[in-house]
């Protein structure tokens, strides 16, 4: 018989004391990498009609992210109650067929795929732009296949090196490394700027532009997230790595706030005069 959901689950031992902070802001590392990480939530913003209200923009793509984060991990609170660690390390998903009907499990088979291919098709969509954005001189196609390429290696390390969980679980808290602090650079830098942008000139990527900086590359922008990510680094608390402050701390993974606050700083430091500057010409 399938295990069932029990509402009333509650730990055996319940955690309390630095023990309890140290999961609780391990567990917010990793819920807070998907929305750090979607940093183009605004590109998709620009789809709306232009009639559209600025609060209207904000919502709708706050709602768009909220509303699936919050219903994925309320699924996976109550799995939580019927899966056990030794079943989680051989797969979940085996887990997940064992406990619906038979003549349902065809069509969650089918749903994870299309799912799976419909999420990649987007990561390579918007991957492979980055990767051009960044100034390597590759053309699309070849950019989409490459980031393709290199995603499935990675992923085939990840999952054959650790159990499926696992994996996503050290994924999403290595990605914050990188996704915090430059979320954290790009809201500054919206602020810094009052929202107030020449779109011609930011698409001009001829040397002598507005935003051409020096040879190409913003030393700003870049020294920002390279702080940021080296407090992230040193917050950090997972089974492969822990950072020394994380350790000095009780194992507290405070890689989110010390990478976005230190990225945030170093570039207000940096680009704050420049930028007041610019807005005064």
């Amino acid at each position: 018989m399938p295990p069932q959901i029990d509402l009333a689950f509650t730990q055996a031992e319940p955690l309390s004391g630095l023990g309890l902070w140290s999961s609780l802001t391990i567990g917010f590392a990793i819920l807070a990498s998907t929305p750090l990480s979607y940093s183009n939530s605004a590109d998709l913003a620009r789809y709306l009609p232009r009639s559209t209200k600025p609060s209207h923009i904000v919502a709708a793509t706050a709602l768009g992210g909220a509303v699936p984060g919050f219903c994925f991990i309320v699924v996976g609170a109550a799995l939580g109650t019927t899966v056990s660690n030794a079943d989680a390390s051989v797969g979940i998903e085996y887990v997940l067929l064992d406990m619906l009907p038979t003549w349902l499990g065809p069509l969650f088979v089918l749903g994870v795929v299309i799912n799976t291919v419909a999420l990649n098709g987007m990561t390579t969509y918007t991957a492979s732009m980055a990767f051009q954005s960044i100034g390597v001189p590759i053309k699309r196609i070849p950019s989409a296949v490459l980031i393709g390429t290199l995603g499935t290696i990675f992923t085939i390390i990840l999952v054959l090196s650790t159990s499926l969980l696992g994996a996503v679980n050290l994924m999403l808290q290595f990605l914050i490394i990188i996704s915090a602090p430059t979320m954290a650079v790009y809201v500054t830098d919206i602020l810094l700027r009052r929202n107030r942008y020449d779109g011609d000139e930011l698409f001009d990527e001829r040397p002598g532009g507005a935003f051409w900086f020096w040879h190409g590359v913003g030393l700003a922008g870049i020294t920002a997230v390279t702080a940021g990510a080296g407090a992230s680094v040193l917050f950090l608390s997972t089974d492969i790595w822990t950072g020394p402050l994380a350790v000095a701390a009780g194992y507290l993974d405070l890689s989110v706030p010390a990478g976005m606050l230190v990225a945030a700083a170093t570039y207000v430091l940096l680009a704050a005069k420049s930028i007041r500057q610019g807005a005064a010409a």
